[in-house]
């Protein structure tokens, strides 16, 4: 962000924090619920790779709605549940195997989380969580994916007809191995009044 931006942010870690404070960013230590911020303050808030993190969303969103000035803009960027490869993996999407994760959301339930505090959605994107460097490497590891995918799927097919030894079993309940695709959404929404 420019550097005549106000900055503000929210950090759990002092190291992070003292990290942020020297690139010029006021940082307000604890956790979303905790801080104490300016009501209707905000022209613009960021929560990327957070949303996921936090058991009571529509007290997070209220939050947020709080803090923004009218016509303010929020950003979200979370791992999209509806992305093809979510919906390919299954329950063995390896986002979900993240312990901190307590939801991963589609596109359409962020939008209707935020909508009901008025944030009317304004840019709706799939984004690569990160932009890999060279093809090869996630072309490889979205391979091994869908091997691993396949594999467990017929296991879990043989599994309804005969029992699987132990370490079989471990297999079939397993995670994906994590890959590079676009499985991100990148949405922004701004504050109607």
């Amino acid at each position: 962000f420019p550097d005549h931006w106000d900055k503000h942010g929210i950090e759990l870690s002092r190291g992070a924090a003292e990290v942020a404070r020297r690139q010029g960013t006021t940082v307000h230590e604890g956790d979303v619920f905790s801080v104490n911020l300016p009501e209707s303050h905000f022209d613009m808030i960021v929560a990327c790779d957070v949303i996921e993190h936090i058991e009571d969303q529509p007290g997070f969103i209220a939050l947020i709605r709080r803090w923004l000035k009218p016509r303010g803009l929020v950003v979200i960027e979370t791992g999209g549940a509806d992305s093809l490869m979510a919906r390919i993996m299954g329950p063995r999407w390896y986002y979900l195997s993240i312990v901190e994760h307590v939801c991963a959301h589609s596109a359409n339930s962020l939008d209707r989380l935020m909508q009901a505090q008025r944030l009317k959605p304004v840019l709706r994107e799939r984004r690569w969580h990160s932009r890999p460097t060279s093809w090869f490497k996630p072309g490889k590891r979205v391979a091994q994916a869908l091997v691993f995918r396949l594999g467990t799927a017929g296991l879990e097919r043989i599994s309804s007809v005969i029992p699987l030894p132990t370490f079989t079993e471990q297999i079939v309940t397993r995670y994906s191995p994590w890959h590079a695709t676009r499985d991100h959404l990148f949405h922004a929404y701004r504050l109607e009044l």
